[in-house]
């Protein structure tokens, strides 16, 4: 009987291992961006020193900010509300200018869950003005 009793331990010990292991790698591959995947960019750009920019584009890229009404979901408090990013210090997470111009430009692609879309419309003196913003915020 004891035999017995130890093969069902051993298989019910064995079904829970494989559906440990089944949900971690699920889990895995679920929470990793999709865009990951396909080889787009990363969600976050490479650690780069916070560019220097002039002063008239600074300007530039915050009326743009404002234009785009990227105040209706992001803060600039320090306080991220409901899972959208607060941007107050966007430029230490993501200080490289080319990063934010392809993450504002295809942010569907580099993040696919996101209710943001893409502002490939913008003009391309606008995109870089509105990522340098971004990328200057300490």
């Amino acid at each position: 009987m004891k035999q017995v009793k130890d093969a069902g331990l051993r298989a019910v010990a064995i079904g829970a291992g494989v559906i440990v292991l089944a949900a971690v790698v699920i889990g895995v591959f679920r929470f990793q961006p999709h865009a990951i995947l396909q080889g787009a960019l990363p969600p976050s750009g490479p650690r780069v020193p916070i560019p220097t920019v002039d002063a008239a584009t600074l300007v530039q890229g915050e009326a743009i900010y404002k234009r785009e009404k990227c105040t209706a979901c992001h803060t600039m408090t320090g306080v991220p509300i409901g899972g959208i990013p607060d941007l107050l210090h966007e430029g230490q997470r993501n200080a490289d200018i080319a990063w934010q111009m392809s993450n504002l430009r295809e942010h569907k692609r580099i993040h696919p869950n996101s209710d943001m879309g893409n502002y490939d419309k913008l003009p391309p003196d606008d995109l870089r003005a509105l990522a340098s913003y971004l990328a200057t915020r300490e």
